[in-house]
């Protein structure tokens, strides 16, 4: 139980850890980030439970068969085991189906009062549901007419709604565990060849470059937009104070912006607007730090592949404070050396060279019994 104890302790020093590299703390709203918090502590606890249940599970068919029996080191009652599961399930089945899809329309909605944003949120998923409803309904009526109207067909209904919520649960595990297990072998080769790793991200430095500036323009047409509201719409209206809502979000570049676009003083209109506003800011936020990011990463690069020519065991960064040239720093900077010119590279290409083994000898195998039975 302490074990227990400790790796609950430990998942949540972890949660925590990856929610601050990835999340904004000072603009992101608080709900938001503990929900976030909830559904990926939920979600990395299969990791830590899995191991435990097989365990428990081996223990107990040991003791069925056998009297000297080794307790593991995961020593936690069935029923608290069974209870757990069950809380992580249904906490994650209401997160996924109910409450992210929620949060994620209150935020994007651009109505300005709390009641209005989540009535907004909650028509929006209504309307999706009712459209996954409706055709599961008409699937379920065609089996009906088909077999008639007998417990066997209520029963093959029953079934077909099984295999639906099945398939889609497996079809997304294909998704994500495929791209995962393509995409991680691909970033190790490339990590393995500087050259290579170059090439890709200057073809990223690129590609980003013409999204900021495309999100950029986009921001800046919707200012304008926003503009032309402020100058419009006057004090004494009462669609001012929406305005002066949409106005307070706006980022520094409003202030340069001269009012241009067509206005219509409606309340859905305001809204549009707001909803615009949102999206465009969000995305030139987004486009603006992939671009620094590959820019960052395209800059360092150039530096390792450029000191891989040079006489001392140093890579001169262009974008980093040399250390001090004492003991210590010549050390530390030998250390670097050979560690992302040399030994860096070839740690990433082993692992992707057992893989590539390991493909090769589980598509021989497969091809073999294809082939015919086994001798």
């Amino acid at each position: 139980m302490i074990v227990f104890i400790i790796e609950v302790v430990l998942l949540a020093i972890i949660t925590t850890a990856l929610l601050h590299q990835y999340l904004n703390w000072r603009t992101t709203p608080v709900y938001v980030s503990i929900s976030t918090w909830i559904g990926w502590y939920l979600a990395f606890s299969y990791v830590f439970l899995i191991p435990i249940d097989i365990s428990m599970s081996m223990l107990e068919s040991c003791e069925q068969t056998r009297a000297d029996c080794h307790s593991p080191m995961f020593d936690i009652p069935t029923d608290a085991l069974v209870n757990v599961w069950r809380s992580i399930y249904w906490t994650t089945f209401a997160l996924t189906w109910l409450i992210y899809p929620v949060m994620q329309s209150y935020v994007d909605t651009g109505h300005f009062t709390l009641l209005a944003r989540l009535r907004a949120a909650i028509v929006d998923n209504i309307k999706i549901y009712a459209m996954m409803a409706g055709a599961v309904l008409v699937v379920a009526l065609i089996l009906l007419i088909a077999e008639g109207a007998s417990a066997g067909a209520y029963k093959n209904v029953y079934g077909m709604l099984l295999a639906v919520a099945n398939s889609f649960g497996l079809f997304l595990l294909i998704c994500l565990a495929g791209f995962g297990l393509v995409e991680i072998p691909k970033r190790l080769w490339r990590s393995s060849n500087r050259d290579l790793l170059l090439k890709y991200w200057y073809f990223h430095v690129a590609a980003y470059l013409e999204s900021r500036e495309n999100s950029k323009m986009e921001l800046h047409e919707t200012l304008k937009l926003v503009r032309k509201y402020a100058a419009t719409v006057h004090d004494g209206d009462p669609l001012r104070r929406y305005v002066d809502v949409i106005v307070k979000q706006c980022p520094r570049e409003y202030a340069d912006v001269q009012p241009d676009g067509t206005v219509e003083l409606r309340y859905d209109k305001l809204a549009a607007l707001n909803t615009r506003l949102k999206t465009a800011e969000r995305r030139a936020r987004r486009n603006q730090r992939l671009y620094e990011h590959a820019l960052e990463r395209s800059l360092e690069l150039e530096d390792i592949v450029r000191s891989r020519r040079l006489p001392e065991y140093r890579i001169e960064w262009s974008q980093k404070r040399r250390r001090p040239r004492t003991a210590m720093g010549t050390l530390a900077d030998t250390l670097e050396w050979v560690w992302r010119v040399q030994l860096g590279p070839w740690v990433a290409g082993l692992p992707c060279r057992l893989l590539l083994r390991r493909s090769l000898a589980g598509g021989g195998v497969g091809a073999r019994f294809a082939l015919g039975p086994p001798p």
